[in-house]
């Protein structure tokens, strides 16, 4: 039988890179890890995870097999090529089987960073009007969109994009009830308020050894650059911008998971 395996991983990709696992997990305890940032989109990772690098004196990766509108899943030909060098990766990817079964052979402790999903979509409203319209995970926004009105620029993020925020906070939250992995939930608001505490909580989450200084200094560093594509960054202006029907209809897709806490990213539910 081992030796039919030997024979299949000769000519599978999946099975060869499979049989590499145990021995690429040894190589990863004595040497530079992974620091995994699983996202929401406009939360703040792209400010959180480069600050976090330059702290920590690893690089800030990407471990998808592609950029653009794709579905950000953990791509394990580029995990194998970050082993050794240490790592910060920042990706919008949900809690799926897959994503999870690499997570638990590779042992990378996770980091889950949400923000109020009212926020996230007046966000992200900004972002398509403003920026890209193909760079969103399973997002394709009709051409015309930058032409239309805001309150259908915002309805079509409702439709199209809630439902997505939704399930990858049901993922994380599964995840965590069911113990599946290591995982350190953050907060946007909690962030913004304390960017240095945000990243020494990450730090202390690996065992990392860095100073309250260099912390603070990265964040410095980090504002004082300003290509994080910070928007406004403010928290509440959902409530602002959405109408009461646009914030019933998001409210109303978490119905189905009468299980699931939604309070720490919808303020209009109740624990």
């Amino acid at each position: 039988m081992r030796g039919a395996y030997f024979l299949k991983s000769l000519i599978s990709a999946e099975a060869g890179l499979a049989s590499y696992y145990p021995r690429i997990r040894r190589v990863s305890t004595r040497d530079r890890r992974i620091v995994l940032i699983a996202c929401m989109p406009k939360s703040g990772s792209t400010f959180l995870s480069t600050a976090l690098a330059g702290a920590i004196g690893y690089r800030h990766s990407y471990l998808a097999c592609a950029y653009r509108n794709v579905e950000q899943e953990l791509f394990v030909p580029k995990i194998l090529d970050t082993y050794g060098r240490g790592t910060v990766v920042q990706q919008h990817l949900r809690a799926n089987v897959p994503n999870l079964e690499v997570i638990r052979r590779f042992r990378i402790r996770t980091t889950v960073l949400v923000r109020d999903i009212m926020d996230v979509l007046v966000s992200l409203r900004d972002h398509l009007s403003n920026e890209r319209l193909d760079n969103i995970p399973s997002l394709y926004p009709p051409h015309a969109y930058r032409e239309q009105p805001i309150e259908q620029q915002l309805d079509y993020v409702i439709d199209y994009f809630a439902p997505w925020l939704i399930q990858f906070y049901v993922s994380w939250a599964r995840a965590q009830q069911e113990s599946r992995t290591d995982l350190l939930f953050l907060d946007y608001g909690t962030c913004r308020a304390d960017w240095t505490g945000a990243l020494r909580r990450i730090a202390d989450q690996h065992g990392l050894d860095v100073s309250a200084a260099e912390l603070k200094q990265s964040v410095d560093r980090t504002t004082a650059t300003n290509k994080t594509r910070m928007n406004k960054g403010v928290s509440g202006r959902g409530r602002d911008l959405l109408s009461a029907d646009q914030v019933e209809r998001v409210v109303r897709l978490t119905k189905v998971y009468p299980e699931v806490d939604f309070s720490p990213v919808l303020s209009t539910v109740s624990s």
